[in-house]
């Protein structure tokens, strides 16, 4: 259960700097990175991921 939350975690960081990346180039504040990533991956899409590691 401890490797399952630390995947989605590392997914969840790994997401975020590559919206981060992409604002950072157009000049947009990092706070807008951090609510996009959230708005797209969000709390739905870890659920997606840890149900199919449960079936």
């Amino acid at each position: 259960m401890v490797s399952s939350l630390l995947a989605n975690v590392d997914v969840l960081l790994g997401f975020a700097i590559l919206i981060l990346t992409i604002f950072y180039r157009f000049q947009v504040p990092p706070v807008l990175g951090f609510l996009v990533t959230g708005m797209l991956i969000g709390h739905m899409g870890l659920v997606f991921s840890m149900e199919d590691r449960m079936n």
